[in-house]
């Protein structure tokens, strides 16, 4: 079936939108859309990058996609990048049309371009035939004027486990993968390490922990330029930000239940509860969830994170969208779940700490096992809330 997705570029003034259809597994790759706000005329690198990552702008997309190990090219070269798109050529408008048919693109499958980073380049990409230092790595195309994550459309029901086969490294038993959360092909059986940044009226980063595929998931980070009190926090069914966060559709429910708090059995996956800002604006994340999971068939990765303008009621508060969306309000921030690369050491210390969690968690239910009625004290209430 054809699968499709999209990308949003963006940068200090350049911006855009591109989007990538492939008609089947293993057909070419259409690859459409504009850039504006380029310098005329002339041409710019235009290039697929390894990570999804945009936590320090586009520098920590990496380099190219390449995962055939091979030295920079053209589109119509052997030797190249997977990541190798040539140059758009800008009008004097400054608009780039972009219309390229690619086959070494893919959208399904480990080599899959999901999730990573389309990177647009201040300079034209000489195509790995200039002769300077780096022509055989970057086609010495410049510095980074935009970029943006390549994220799932709402149009593409099957791209999320496409995401999850190249997070794994190899073509899994795809009934395995949608018949069961706990994948048991020892591969899997690692730390999961995913990152949404947020960008809107209100910015940040969240990172998202999972010990193993049936383990909790740990969410932590900051939200910044909220005002005080409670907000919204939800994980949303797409990736999609053509429209910015309206695009990322409802609340991520493959279960179809009503909304409900974080410590419901009635309540969306997506159901996070409400982040808490103090009168600097700042909110900083800390939450352990049963429900989400960055593996399997019910994995996050590729959907959007969205934090709302107002408290979420947690489906109690009676309006008429209570039991859809906690009647919290516009959306002032949203980012794409995407994987991450960690290093050996903060894995470590990541870890770690989620193990002292574990542990302290584990303690505090023995404790209230302990007692029939014990008052609710402040992590109780923080619970009640969904913070």
């Amino acid at each position: 079936m054809s699968v499709k997705a999209v990308c949003v570029l963006v940068g200090e003034t350049v911006k855009g939108t591109v989007t990538f259809t492939q008609a089947s597994s293993g057909a070419p790759v259409e690859v459409t859309g504009e850039i504006l706000n380029l310098t005329p005329p002339g041409k710019h690198g235009f290039h697929i990058h390894q990570f999804g990552d945009t936590t320090n702008g586009c520098t920590s997309a990496g380099g190219h996609f390449n995962p055939a190990g091979k030295n920079h090219g053209g589109p119509q070269d052997t030797e190249r990048h997977v990541g190798d798109l040539g140059n758009v050529e800008v009008g004097d408008d400054g608009k780039a049309t972009i219309k390229i048919t690619d086959s070494q693109l893919q959208l399904t499958g480990p080599n899959s371009i999901v999730g990573r980073a389309v990177v647009v380049h201040a300079g034209e990409d000489d195509l790995g035939k200039g002769g300077h230092d780096d022509s055989l790595t970057t086609g010495h195309a410049g510095g980074r004027l935009a970029c943006g994550v390549i994220g799932i459309t709402k149009q593409s029901k099957n791209l999320l486990i496409q995401v999850l086969l190249r997070v794994i490294g190899h073509e899994a038993d795809r009934q395995l993968m949608e018949d069961s959360l706990t994948l048991k092909d020892t591969s899997v059986n690692m730390s999961l390490f995913a990152v949404a940044v947020l960008t809107g009226i209100v910015t940040g980063t969240i990172h998202f922990i999972q010990e193993s595929p049936t383990s909790p998931v740990i969410v932590r980070g900051e939200v910044r330029g909220l005002t005080k009190g409670l907000h919204g926090f939800h994980v949303h069914q797409s990736g999609d930000m053509t429209n910015g966060c309206t695009s990322m559709g409802s609340h991520y429910n493959p279960f179809g239940k009503n909304h409900g708090g974080p410590s419901d059995t009635e309540r969306h996956v997506g159901d996070l509860g409400n982040i808490i800002a103090g009168a600097d604006g700042i909110a900083r994340v800390d939450i352990t969830d049963d429900l989400l999971s960055l593996s399997g068939k019910y994995s996050i990765l590729g959907r959007g994170l969205i934090v709302h303008a107002d408290p979420d009621d947690l489906g109690r508060g009676g309006e008429h969208d209570s039991l859809t969306t906690g009647h919290a309000g516009a959306r002032v921030g949203c980012g794409i779940i995407l994987e991450t690369t960690v290093k050996p050491s903060l894995e470590k210390r990541l870890m770690d700490t989620l193990a002292q969690i574990q542990k302290e968690k584990k303690m505090k239910k023995e404790k209230e096992a302990m007692s029939e009625k014990k008052p609710l004290d402040a992590l109780d209430w923080a619970s009640v809330i969904g913070i």
